[in-house]
């Protein structure tokens, strides 16, 4: 069963500054986070663990600047408990926040960054769609959060995900998507 929850907050060009979708985000997370796409707001004031922040934008106060298309070949598997994946939403803030660079393969993301989370452990994405990483990466859906943001903005799609299976074999994968067309 997937929990649902849903409450109205005020958007923010930086995602962190809104105090209640911080605080959601931070309480789901546990052990050692790494934050992909870190932006301008600094989360270890509000998590006891350190959080390691990787911004591609050079001028964001960040422990790495990496392409989160490459992050998966900076890190050891299975690095991490809990990961935000917090990705630019819209053209508007990738020009605003990384001089128009997105992501052009998210898929490709994901792929990357799957390797880097512990078994048990969560991704935690944020946007405008609730695909996540899915079964067929070893993922499950545990819980969604609908961010409302007032009449004349886009909602915000909350994803939590567990790792439940760290390596797929190909009869596992053609199952989890039989699954998932069923």
């Amino acid at each position: 069963m997937i929990a649902f929850e849903r409450f109205f907050e005020m958007p923010c060009i930086d995602t962190f500054e809104m105090p209640k979708l911080r605080t959601w985000v931070l309480k789901q997370c546990s052990g050692t986070v790494l934050n992909l796409f870190g932006g301008k707001t600094r989360l270890n004031n509000y998590y006891p663990n350190k959080i390691t922040y990787n911004d591609k934008n050079m001028e964001i106060d960040a422990d790495y600047h990496y392409d989160a298309l490459e992050i998966g070949s900076h890190f050891p598997e299975e690095s991490f408990d809990s990961v935000i994946f917090d990705p630019p939403y819209t053209m508007y803030q990738a020009v605003h926040n990384y001089e128009g660079h997105m992501i052009q393969d998210i898929t490709a993301c994901r792929n990357s960054l799957s390797p880097l989370i512990k078994p048990g452990g969560i991704i935690i994405s944020l946007g405008y769609n609730s695909t996540g990483m899915g079964k067929h990466r070893g993922y499950k859906k545990t819980k969604i959060l609908l961010v409302n943001n007032g009449a004349s903005h886009n909602d915000i799609i909350v994803l939590v995900e567990k790792k439940v299976q760290s390596k797929l074999t190909f009869r596992t994968k053609l199952s989890l998507c039989a699954e998932e067309k069923e």
